[in-house]
């Protein structure tokens, strides 16, 4: 059963700000009590693959496990509550997707 929206992060930090709006969707969903995954792939997951965890957004992106918004990528990142998972069965798994 299809239960909780994914907010997928791909773009650059580097280039743009835009992943700054998913990370407040998710935010404020998880704050309403509604179900929210969040996926790091693409720019995003290389940044933080190669990033550190000083980064200014990879500190941004740690209010993710403050509000224990379950975060995952398809490669190993330099935050440590980021899980390791398969994009398939992410978005097989979820209602909605919305990609930043």
């Amino acid at each position: 059963m299809k239960e909780y929206i994914l907010i997928v992060l791909s773009s650059s930090p580097a280039f743009g700000s835009t992943y700054i709006q998913g990370l407040e969707i998710a935010l404020n969903l998880s704050d309403a009590e509604y179900p929210v995954k969040v996926l790091l792939e693409g720019d995003m997951a290389l940044a933080l693959y190669s990033g550190s965890s000083d980064s200014e957004y990879a500190k941004q992106l740690k209010q993710l496990d403050l509000y224990d918004v379950e975060t995952f990528s398809d490669r190993e990142v330099c935050l440590e509550f980021v899980k390791t998972s398969p994009v398939r069965s992410l978005m097989d798994e979820a209602k909605n997707i919305v990609v930043f």
